[in-house]
């Protein structure tokens, strides 16, 4: 048991978090001291943590995502079991954020964020972790937002930056909170922001992300006028894929390649979208073989 300690990087001088009542219990009924852990059952307990300093996780963003956290403190709790028998490692882990401040671009966006990890199965020596069942739930202030976010499949890997690989649910109140990023980037008119704004957004994807950039995959979102289905790729060298949108009852099909214009089809936009779904399959499915 230890009572009071702080976390620190190995290339950072200063520790960004510090708690209490941290807990280890271990137990084996090998007394081979040659090879003492073949049968080692061990829990983990962490009753609290405080992170002060958040923008630590900065360095888990990819280098040219231009988003970056700037206040907000953190606490964070965990239960972790594991068993070298059964080769198993899971738990629960509670972290909540508090007045979390994210910039993209000169638009800062301020709320609370709570993650309610399950750790399925893990391997602490590559790092690599399978939380599947997670929620992520999100409050903005001002102007009074929500939203859910589900990871019923995700697995992680805690590299530089961090490789993910999840299918992701949306349950968001509305879109305003895109919508501030979108203008951020765009500087688009108030009439357009309120034209964008969607309200009662449900939907998910599928998404890779990694060195190289992010695939959406089987991207399907509805909302109040809105339907989106989207096949896309966000790298260095800009977006590449397909998307389809019904937006207040027009309809319309995009096509993104790496330095071409983008290809727009308003004829059948959502047949011609299908089969050009069934094409990238196709596609993918030849070149993994």
């Amino acid at each position: 048991m230890i009572d009071q300690y702080e976390v620190r990087a190995i290339d950072r001088p200063k520790a960004h978090a510090h708690g209490h009542g941290f807990r280890v219990v271990a137990a084996s009924t090998s007394l081979d001291l040659a090879d003492p852990f073949t049968d080692l059952r061990l829990s983990v307990d962490l009753k609290q943590a405080e992170i002060h300093d958040l923008g630590f996780y900065n360095r888990y963003f990819p280098a040219d995502c231009r988003l970056a956290i700037v206040a907000g403190v953190g606490r964070l709790t965990y239960h972790f079991e594991g068993n070298s028998n059964e080769r198993s490692l899971h738990g629960t882990m509670n972290f909540a954020m508090q007045d979390l401040a994210m910039r993209f671009e000169e638009t800062t966006l301020t709320g609370d964020i709570l993650i309610a990890s399950r750790l399925r199965s893990g391997e602490p020596r590559e790092k690599r972790f399978d939380i599947g069942g997670t929620t992520i739930t999100l409050q903005h202030r001002h102007p009074s937002w929500s939203g859910v976010i589900a990871l019923p499949e995700a697995d992680l890997v805690f590299s530089d930056p961090m490789r993910v690989s999840a299918r992701v649910g949306l349950d968001l109140q509305d879109t305003l909170p895109l919508v501030r990023i979108f203008d951020a980037y765009k500087d688009v008119s108030r009439f357009v922001e309120r034209l964008m704004t969607i309200e009662n957004v449900r939907g998910g994807a599928r998404i890779v992300a990694g060195d190289a950039g992010v695939d959406i995959r089987d991207l399907a979102i509805t909302g109040d006028g809105l339907k989106a289905l989207a096949e896309m790729r966000l790298g260095d060298r800009g977006r590449e894929g397909i998307l389809y949108l019904r937006f207040h009852g027009i309809s319309i099909g995009v096509r993104m390649e790496h330095g071409r214009k983008r290809d727009y089809k308003i004829v059948r936009p959502l047949a011609w979208y299908e089969k050009m779904r069934a094409m990238r399959a196709a596609g993918a499915s030849q070149s993994m073989r």
